[in-house]
């Protein structure tokens, strides 16, 4: 009985930290988009972003957009499936929104998003444990 509802919670725990990690790395694809083609006053002006590091609106779009499609992929196919890389490959997302916020002139977005990265990680812990370690 205990084995059933163990394996009932980690299913759960993989499907849902899944899907969070997908919409979480599936944002910044509209953020990064708004930097080239709609881009505020304030980054029009500077023609970047004016954080901790200025970088040109184009060059900071496509690195966003780029990366966030890359997060995409490792959610939609190893995370969903429970692989072991894809739980490492996910904590670039964690180095991706600690970029942002270095060089986003608004760091508020990218810090909530990153708490919740990391509790979603740390939450599917359980789902990539229940394969065996390859020898």
């Amino acid at each position: 009985m205990d084995a059933a509802v163990n394996a009932s919670a980690r299913r759960v725990r993989g499907k849902w930290s899944w899907i969070l990690l997908a919409v979480f790395s599936a944002l910044p694809i509209v953020f990064g988009s708004s930097f080239i083609w709609f881009p505020s006053q304030d980054v029009r002006d500077h023609n970047g972003t004016n954080g901790l590091f200025h970088v040109n609106r184009y060059a900071w779009g496509a690195f966003v957009i780029i990366s966030a499609l890359a997060m995409l992929v490792v959610a939609v196919t190893g995370f969903r499936k429970g692989e072991r890389w894809a739980w490492n490959a996910a904590c670039y997302i964690i180095a991706f929104y600690a970029i942002v916020a270095v060089i986003e002139p608004d760091y508020f977005f990218p810090v909530i998003f990153a708490i919740i990265i990391v509790s979603t990680i740390v939450y599917s812990r359980p789902w990539f444990n229940r394969l065996p370690r390859r020898t």
